[in-house]
């Protein structure tokens, strides 16, 4: 929840607002819990620029921004999203996806927990391999303290 206090929005480059942006696109998730996570979000804007959106929309609009609940990332269907909002006058009922990031998270971790626990069980036996060399060259080496490496004549 504290990352998602320093969200920007959609189309700033900070690290924590690109990284909100690829999780909600790429798992399908609104903010923590849900999309009212964002109405606590203070560096958000919370502010849609119908401007940069003129093609979208083909009758006269609004050109004042326009306040939304959570960022357009999180509709179901962005671009009809964008339409809604900016040709109905308010309030606005974009189709928001309810499902958290949180939940949306764990739900992959289960869904992959087979290859996870392969690959886990996979790295371990080579470490246990490793180490069995590793004994088998210390085991090697003369109990003298002498070098087996010796300069040739």
């Amino acid at each position: 929840m504290d990352a998602l206090m320093l969200y920007e929005g959609s189309t700033s480059s900070s690290a924590i607002s690109l990284a909100w942006n690829a999780i909600m696109g790429l798992l399908e998730c609104c903010g923590v819990d849900g999309p009212d996570d964002f109405q606590k979000v203070t560096k958000w804007d919370h502010k849609l620029d119908p401007s940069k959106f003129q093609d979208l929309v083909h009758s006269p609009m609004s050109t004042s921004p326009i306040t939304i609940k959570a960022p357009i990332v999180c509709a179901n269907d962005k671009q009809k999203a964008i339409r809604d909002i900016i040709s109905s006058p308010a309030p606005h009922s974009v189709d928001y996806i309810q499902k958290g990031c949180y939940a949306a998270i764990w739900a992959k971790i289960e869904e992959n927990q087979g290859m996870a626990i392969g690959l886990f069980a996979g790295i371990g036996v080579f470490q246990v391999v490793l180490f069995t060399l590793t004994v088998f060259v210390i085991r090697g080496f003369p109990k003298s303290g002498g070098n087996k490496v010796s300069p040739s004549d």
